[in-house]
């Protein structure tokens, strides 16, 4: 289904309507200037009027077999009347359709898949391939589209989701050769005068006589860059260089660009929560907050042994106009950053607002937060300053005595509190991902550890899970995915390689106490929970009900998961019984009755 474009992209509706918002986001103001630098196909002569195709309309003439029934059966009643507008030319021909007129010639492009166009050329080459593509539709030229190393593979005639997908998933340590060309030569067979052949990727492209798209990373002091070269018969070269966004955005295009359809996996979202995971531990792993359907935010007690007694549970109300985007805790106080209408955040601390002078520092933080966003991570460093885990990527410090906002890391995939540090899980476009702590103030690091490469286009999942006292200094349990499928557990010195089918929901990291504290994913099928180490697999207890959002606790071995029917479960391994359940609807309609007084 079509969806309408912002306005200068409103007639790119057949090459961009499938594509995500923060896709759109970054080639539209590529396209205008790839499409001024290339210049329009030549337009070649229309061939014939196009097939017949149905009806679509009335004409004042025609032949007779496609005369209105309602006018033959005029000749029946009034056969003079019948007459008179014959004459006249007044009747009602059914009119013809037809197809539109082909040029009868063809646009073929062909994506170099080679090793220098690993990474941010491709964005570019999607910019180019939807340019060459309006342009052929503008000359009713025919377009077909492939994999300039696969010159046996298939041929694409549109820009649907899933072609594009095949492409992204390409990869080729082949550079373009003469070779190469030949078998693509032998292949389509473009004798006909008019055809064209485009040719897009590393330098080298320009070299067999065809239009071409030579594209290369430019790295500067200020910034990075994509060049681009466009190659034309009998004209000089047409430069220009394309400003790239973020690595966090180019790697989240690359791994897809698209929309998501109505064919997602069932996830927290579809509950009313705002990501798969709307829940976070404390450092201590005593409580566990999460922000409710109400839009408020609940902070739940978690007992260590299920016969402890659950305390009380605190909740943060959202006043008129907020919403709770961050939730984290200050001096064992459970605070949630709220954002209004303004686009203006503040801090509210459950309790009262004594302990942290927050109340008049306000930072304008609401462009970060579109939508049902995650709940993120809010971590204290002090009374003064306090950090925010981004939904972009990034950790910034807040300074509550002002309104200042100061970029910490960028490229961060995970944040973890705990054993008195905050360690991070942050990389850079075409590098590896690597765990650093973060010291008290913020202002020192240390590189932890650094995940094997990952592959072009994969941004790695990372969870942090509970792993007993093995590691040196109660170091964190942390897996990463690096690859689609493969994952790395890691703590202190111990490694772990695991794999799983990709797609399959992992959900966070543990300790399996059913086969000698061997670390394990857990992973979500929707009906149950399931701790999938390299020599055992332990099947949680049934819920009954679809699971729509599972986790971890980093500081004990507990699992946590809420179900479609809106209960919350925190498991213990240890003792293999919930140690708390609750009843979410219930907890709000107090609430609600609360507020009715």
């Amino acid at each position: 289904m079509s969806r309408a474009l912002p306005g200068e992209l409103s007639d790119w509706s057949a090459q961009l309507n499938d594509l995500a918002d923060y896709t759109l986001g970054t080639l539209s103001p590529w396209l205008t200037r790839l499409e001024h630098v290339m210049g329009p196909l030549v337009r070649r002569p229309l061939q014939g009027p196009g097939e017949p195709d149905g009806v679509d309309g009335l004409a004042r003439s025609g032949s007779w077999e496609r005369l209105l029934a309602s006018e033959w059966a005029l000749a029946d009643a009034a056969p003079m009347e019948f007459l008179r507008r014959a004459s006249a030319g007044e009747q009602s021909f059914l009119r013809l359709a037809s197809t539109t007129p082909s040029t009868g010639f063809d646009l073929v492009v062909l994506l170099d898949a080679g090793p220098f166009q690993f990474g941010a050329p491709r964005l570019v080459q999607l910019a180019m391939l939807a340019v060459l593509a309006r342009a052929a539709a503008a000359a009713h030229a025919r377009f077909r589209w492939g994999v300039l190393q696969e010159p046996d593979g298939p041929l694409f005639t549109g820009l649907a989701s899933d072609d594009v997908r095949r492409w992204l998933d390409r990869r080729s340590l082949e550079a373009v050769s003469r070779p190469l060309m030949e078998r693509w030569h032998d292949r389509l067979d473009l004798a006909q005068d008019g055809d064209e052949l485009w040719l897009v990727g590393a330098a080298g492209v320009e070299g067999f006589g065809h239009r071409a798209a030579e594209i290369a990373d430019a790295v500067t002091p200020v910034g990075r860059y994509v060049d681009v070269a466009i190659h034309q018969p009998d004209t000089p070269p047409r430069r220009l260089r394309l400003e790239l966004p973020s690595d966090r955005r180019c790697t989240r295009i690359l791994r897809e660009p698209f929309a998501r359809d109505a064919r997602r996996p069932l996830g927290a979202t579809d509950a009313g929560f705002g990501d798969a995971l709307p829940m976070l531990f404390a450092p201590s792993g005593r409580r566990l907050v999460m922000r409710l359907k109400s839009g408020d935010a609940a902070a739940f007690h978690v007992p260590n042994s299920p016969r402890g007694e659950p305390g009380a549970t605190r909740v943060i109300t959202a006043r008129d106009g907020e919403r709770f985007v961050a939730l984290g805790w200050h001096q064992r106080r459970f605070a949630g950053l709220a954002v209004d209408g303004h686009g203006l955040s503040r801090v509210r601390v459950a309790g009262g607002t004594e302990s942290i002078r927050v109340t008049t520092a306000r930072w304008r933080l609401g462009d970060l937060f579109e939508g049902n966003e995650p709940v993120m991570r809010l971590l204290f460093e002090n009374a003064d300053a306090l950090l925010l885990q981004g939904p972009d990527g990034v950790l910034r410090r807040l300074r509550t005595d002002a309104t200042g906002v100061e970029t910490v890391f960028e490229g961060v995939v995970g944040v973890c509190q705990s054993h008195g540090r905050v360690v991070v899980a942050a990389m850079s476009l075409g590098q590896p991902l690597e765990l650093y702590a973060l010291s008290r103030d913020g202002q020192d690091t240390r590189t932890l550890y650094t995940m094997p490469p990952s592959p072009s286009g994969h941004v790695p999942r990372v969870f942090f899970g509970h792993g007993g006292w093995q590691g040196p200094d109660n170091v964190e349990l942390v897996a990463a995915e690096y690859a689609p499928g493969s994952w790395r557990v890691v703590q202190g010195r111990y490694r772990l390689d695991l794999e799983v089918s990709p797609g399959t929901r992992v959900v966070g990291v543990t300790q399996n106490l059913r086969f000698g504290s061997e670390p394990s994913l857990v992973i979500n099928d929707g009906q149950r929970v399931t701790l999938e180490g390299a020599r055992d697999t332990w099947p949680l207890p049934r819920t009954g009900a679809n699971v729509i959002a599972a986790g971890c606790n980093h500081a004990d071995a507990q699992v946590v998961w809420i179900t479609d029917q809106d209960r919350l479960t925190v498991y213990s391994l240890e003792h293999r019984k919930a140690v708390l359940q609750a009843d979410l609807r219930r907890l709000e309609q107090r609430r609600g009755s609360k507020e009715a007084e």
